[in-house]
C-alpha cells in the first residue's frame, strides 16, 4: 500500500480542475509504479496545472504477515504487551454449571504467554495436545486442542490498521 503526503500546496485552479488532479493522483497510486516515477509524474502534473509544491513524500506500509508477527509475539515480551488489547478479556467454562465466566486482566497482571509448541506435545503421555493456527483476512485463531484430555483453549487475534493484536482468550477446557 502506498500512502501519499503532499505538503504546502497553493492551488491556482478551479474546483473542477482540482478534482481532476485528485482523481488522477489516486488512480496513479499503484504498487506496480516505481516510487520515483510516481513522484516525478505527480510533480509534473501539479506544476503543469499552476500549483506550487514544496514537498511530496511517498510512504509504503506493508501488510503485516501473521506468521512473522506471531513468531515475534511469542518471543518478545515487550512486543507482546504492546500488541495485546487491554483490559484483556478471558472467558472460561465453569465446569460445575456449564456457564461461561468472563474476567478482565489489567496490564499490571499480565504474564508473558509463550505459545511454545513442539510436535511431540501431541504424542506425550500426559496433557497431550495439538496446536492449530487459523488465519483469515483480518482475524486469526490459535487453538490448543487436547487429545483425549479435555484441553480446549482458543486465542483470538484481530488486525487493526494493518497490525495484529491479541484480542481475547476463550478456555473451553473440561
Amino acid at each position: 500500500m502506498l500512502l501519499l503526503t503532499v505538503r504546502k500546496i497553493q492551488f491556482d485552479l478551479s474546483y473542477l480542475q482540482l478534482h481532476k488532479i485528485r482523481r488522477l493522483n489516486h488512480a496513479s497510486l499503484s504498487p506496480n509504479i516505481n516510487n520515483s516515477h510516481l513522484r516525478h509524474a505527480l510533480i509534473y502534473r501539479l506544476f503543469e496545472r499552476h500549483t506550487f509544491l514544496t514537498s511530496i513524500e511517498i510512504h509504503t506500509q506493508a501488510k503485516e504477515d501473521f506468521n512473522v508477527f506471531f513468531e515475534r509475539f511469542k518471543s518478545d515480551s515487550l512486543f507482546q504487551v504492546s500488541r495485546t488489547l487491554f483490559p484483556f478479556k478471558e472467558k472460561y467454562l465453569d465446569i460445575y454449571d456449564d456457564s461461561m465466566i468472563e474476567e478482565e486482566k489489567a496490564l499490571k497482571d499480565w504474564h508473558h504467554l509463550r505459545f511454545e509448541y513442539k510436535k511431540d506435545y501431541a504424542t506425550r503421555e500426559i496433557d497431550a495436545y495439538k496446536q492449530e493456527v487459523n488465519i483469515f483476512t483480518d482475524t486469526a485463531k490459535i487453538l490448543l486442542l487436547g487429545i483425549d484430555n479435555g484441553i480446549n483453549v482458543h486465542y483470538y487475534f484481530i488486525k487493526k490498521q494493518e497490525k495484529w493484536f491479541l484480542s481475547y482468550k476463550e478456555d473451553l477446557s473440561t
